[in-house]
C-alpha cells in the first residue's frame, strides 16, 4: 500500500512541475519595500513615493521592464473581499459577490511577469488619479460573474467607487500551485480606491544576464528617495516558485522513504521464512 501511495504521490508531484502558473518567471527578480506608518501617514504621500520609485525602475541599466505589486504569487493569502458586481443576480448554488484576490499593481506588471492579455487592454499612462476608475480581472473572475458574456465595460465596486473592467488576463496561481486559480481583481495603484498600500513588491525582468545584478541599482534608486528604507525578501522568481513546491516535495520524499523502509522489512521477512 505504501508503494502504491508513493507512486501516486510521485505522479502528482511530477504533474505539479507541469502546472500552468500563468507567469514567465525566468530572468525575474523580486524584492519587498515597506513604508513605515509613522513616516508615511497619508495616501497622497504614499502614492507619491510609489510613483517616484516606479518611474525610475524601468530606466535602470539592464532592466527590460519593472513594476510594483501588492501581493506576490503563487503563495499569498486570499483577501476574500465582498465586491459589488453591477447587474449580478445571485442564484441558488451559484457564486456570491466576493473576490478571492485583490492586486494593486503598476501599469507594467503584466508585461514584467509575462501574464497574457486575453481581452481588452492593460493599464497605461491614462489610468491615474483623476482619470476614470478602471480594473482588470482574471479569466476565472470573468467566467464566474459573466459566463458567456463580454465583461469589458462591466463595473465592479471594490470599495465606495465603481471601477470599469477594461481587460481580462490569464489566470495566475495565487494560493498554491496545487490549487485552482481563484477570482482576481487588479487595480492601478495611482487611483483612489487602490491608493494607500504601504507595502509593495518590486518585480524586475532583466534584459540579459543575471537578474541579481539589478539589486544594487534598485537599492541606489531607493536610497535616492528615502535612505532609511531597506530592501527585503530579495528572491529570484524561480526560487519563489520552487519554495511553493517545498511542501509537496517534502511529503513525496517522506512517503518514498517510508516505502523503501517497508519494502526492505518485507524483503527481510520473506527471506527469513
Amino acid at each position: 500500500m505504501l508503494l502504491i501511495g508513493c507512486g501516486v504521490m510521485m505522479r502528482a508531484f511530477w504533474k505539479l512541475q507541469e502546472v500552468h502558473t500563468g507567469m514567465q518567471p525566468d530572468n525575474v527578480i523580486t524584492m519587498l519595500v515597506s513604508l513605515p506608518r509613522g513616516t508615511y501617514k497619508d495616501t497622497a504621500q504614499i502614492t507619491e513615493f510609489w510613483t517616484r520609485l516606479d518611474g525610475g525602475l524601468s530606466s535602470l541599466p539592464g532592466v527590460k521592464s519593472a513594476a510594483l505589486v501588492s501581493g506576490l504569487p503563487p503563495m499569498r493569502p486570499p483577501n476574500m473581499n465582498d465586491t459589488a458586481i453591477e447587474g449580478f443576480v445571485k442564484k441558488e448554488g451559484g457564486p456570491i459577490e466576493n473576490v478571492d484576490f485583490y492586486q494593486v499593481v503598476s501599469k507594467d506588471y503584466f508585461a514584467t511577469m509575462g501574464i497574457r492579455l486575453m481581452d481588452g487592454r492593460l493599464f497605461d499612462e491614462r489610468d491615474v488619479q483623476d482619470a476614470p476608475l478602471v480594473a482588470i480581472i482574471n479569466k476565472t473572475m470573468a467566467l464566474t460573474f459573466w459566463p458567456h458574456q463580454n465583461p469589458i465595460g462591466r463595473r465592479v465596486r471594490p470599495a465606495k467607487d465603481w471601477f470599469t473592467v477594461i481587460g481580462v488576463v490569464d489566470d495566475v496561481k495565487n494560493a498554491g500551485l496545487d490549487r485552482p486559480a481563484g477570482t482576481e481583481l487588479y487595480l492601478p495603484y495611482r487611483q483612489v480606491s487602490a491608493a494607500g498600500v504601504s507595502s509593495m513588491y518590486v518585480v524586475l525582468r532583466a534584459a540579459n544576464g543575471d537578474p541579481q545584478s539589478l539589486v544594487g541599482a534598485v537599492r541606489g534608486q531607493l536610497n535616492g528617495i528615502d535612505p532609511s528604507l531597506p530592501l527585503a525578501d530579495v528572491r529570484l522568481m524561480d526560487d519563489v516558485l520552487s519554495r511553493a513546491e517545498a511542501r509537496p516535495r517534502f511529503l513525496t520524499l517522506l512517503l518514498s522513504l517510508f516505502s523503501v523502509v517497508a519494502l526492505a522489512i518485507a524483503t527481510v521477512g520473506i527471506s527469513l521464512t
